[in-house]
């Protein structure tokens, strides 16, 4: 495993006003904790994309558990985009003016969300799900899956979308 040391100097590159933290947990096939990687773990840090994989595993559960299947549609249209980098897929397929409804399927704005980080994916499925109350919904809902998700999975961090 990587040193403090290196941690240290990593962080460092980011400049005086720069943090990072890391927390990795490595499990055997049987559920038992084989390997933890921790840096600054204590420290709280803004969740940002990270919520990305909650809203993909809380999705992934309800396919798993047959709510939900990866064909389902979602409409969207232009009202919905929410801000994010100019290389998003689905803000490109609205950069021409047009008051057509896109369809698309839960598999491709997971495939939006997790890949290219995208924004409007992200609260599309949020909606989908039924977490239309923003992060803490997101977090109550990973507290109330426990048996979807590891029992140690942390859902205390500062959460921002």
């Amino acid at each position: 495993m990587i040193d403090n040391a290196h941690w240290l100097e990593l962080q460092k590159r980011l400049g005086p006003q720069g943090r990072m933290g890391i927390a990795a947990r490595f499990f055997d096939s049987g559920g038992g904790l084989q390997d933890e990687v921790t840096f600054n773990a204590r420290q709280l840090f803004p969740m940002a994309s990270i919520a990305k994989i909650a809203i993909a595993m809380l999705v992934v559960a309800r396919v798993e558990n047959l709510k939900l299947s990866l064909d389902d549609t979602i409409p969207i249209d232009s009202r919905l985009l929410s801000p994010g980098l100019a290389r998003s897929p689905i803000d490109h397929l609205f950069f021409y003016p047009f008051e057509t409804v896109r369809i698309e399927t839960l598999d491709r704005l997971l495939g939006f969300m997790i890949h290219r980080s995208d924004n409007t994916s992200s609260d599309v499925l949020l909606q989908k799900i039924g977490r239309s109350t923003g992060p803490e919904g997101i977090c109550r809902s990973v507290r109330h899956s426990r048996n979807a998700f590891h029992a140690d999975l942390r859902t205390d961090r500062l959460l921002l979308l």
